[in-house]
């Protein structure tokens, strides 16, 4: 179960990081 929901984790970490690098947000505009 451990590995499972780490490996879960790191997929919807991965999955986050792609959409914000697809679609930059005001926020990302702002900081650089």
């Amino acid at each position: 179960m451990r590995t499972e929901l780490g490996e879960e984790k790191i997929w919807h970490e991965k999955c986050i990081s792609k959409i914000v690098d697809a679609h930059p947000t005001p926020y990302d505009s702002i900081a650089s």
